[in-house]
């Protein structure tokens, strides 16, 4: 038996530096493309933190505070009461955790999923109840899919309202299949800190400084998947399905647009993927804030994965029906 445990763990050993070695190969080539294609990658850098700077941050800014301060003055019991019964039954997660879930649908990456954090450190949520919660509190709001991806890509403000709802819809449907409906309430399992009082002042005061952190996070995470993107625009035929689905799958902003603007049912229907999945970068922002907390991102990454291909099937069936 001792033989079979150590035999099993040189195994498992062994595939760790087979991935790390795997990893270093991709990292060196991905640094040999960089260096080659320095000048173009600094110019989209430089016009994505513009871009950023005049659009993402004045968007997001203001709501990080709000939620913020909600959480930090107590505000979510006020919430919970008109708005609690509807969000649980539509997405199982607790009472406590309905104001992050609207807050998801009407912001934007990462709020839901910050506020979800920031309600476990308060002691509002047990960890089951917070991790449960972090996929239906992780999606965008209707800013981007409506005005962006409807208005300014498909010149049709009906097209990217259809993607917002569509969003909604995947993620009831992968809450229905993926949270229990009956979550246990452990106590032993709360957040380190318990609930604190805060004044107004320290409460807002926490909120704007936390905030402007976030937003700096958010920055960085952004900037790296959109090199990312380049470097897959670069490698890949422009328009090809391996380009869309790749840049859908890194990062949500440049992969839906890219897909809308292919056009067609398969480009249409990896922008819905792109916008309910959220791409690899938005998940490293709600990981930024659930490793702070102590929480597993896993959830959230298979709730997310289930809620893009759920869009994906819906949206396809959709334009199917519609241009057939």
């Amino acid at each position: 038996m001792t033989n079979h445990v150590k035999a099993l763990g040189k195994r498992q050993n062994s595939n760790r530096q087979k991935v790390k070695l795997l990893i270093a190969v991709l990292a060196m080539v991905l640094l040999f493309v960089i260096l080659m294609r320095s000048e173009k990658l600094s110019e989209t850098i430089y016009s994505s933190l513009s871009e950023t700077a005049k659009k993402v941050i004045p968007a997001l800014f203001p709501m990080m505070v709000l939620a913020r301060f909600m959480t930090n003055y107590g505000l979510v019991d006020f919430y919970e009461k008109i708005s609690a019964g509807v969000v649980k039954r539509l997405f199982g997660v607790s009472r406590k955790a309905s104001c992050a879930v609207i807050l998801g649908f009407l912001s934007s990456f990462p709020i839901g999923a910050a506020t979800v954090c920031e309600l476990y450190n308060s002691g509002e949520l047990t960890k089951e109840e917070a991790e449960n919660s972090l996929g239906p509190a992780h999606n965008t709001g209707p800013a981007f899919p409506v005005c962006v991806i409807g208005a300014a890509v498909l010149g049709s403000v009906s097209y990217g309202t259809f993607l917002y709802f569509i969003q909604i819809i995947s993620a009831v449907i992968a809450s229905k299949l993926l949270i229990p409906k009956s979550a246990k309430q452990s106590t032993s399992v709360l957040a380190p800190h318990g609930k604190v009082d805060c004044s107004f002042s320290s409460a807002l005061t926490d909120a704007i400084c936390s905030s402007a952190v976030g937003c700096l996070n958010i920055v960085a995470f952004v900037q790296f998947g959109r090199l990312l993107s380049e470097l897959v625009y670069v490698l890949l035929n422009k328009n090809s399905i391996a380009l869309l689905l790749t840049a859908s799958v890194i990062e949500f902003s440049s992969g839906s647009v890219l897909s809308a603007d292919a056009g067609g049912i398969m480009g249409l229907t990896l922008c819905s993927f792109s916008i309910c999945f959220g791409g690899m970068t938005s998940l490293l922002q709600a990981s930024s804030y659930t490793s702070k907390a102590r929480l597993s991102i896993k959830k959230c990454f298979i709730f997310k994965l289930l809620q893009g291909i759920l869009s994906s099937l819906l949206s396809f069936l959709v334009f199917f029906l519609m241009f057939w």
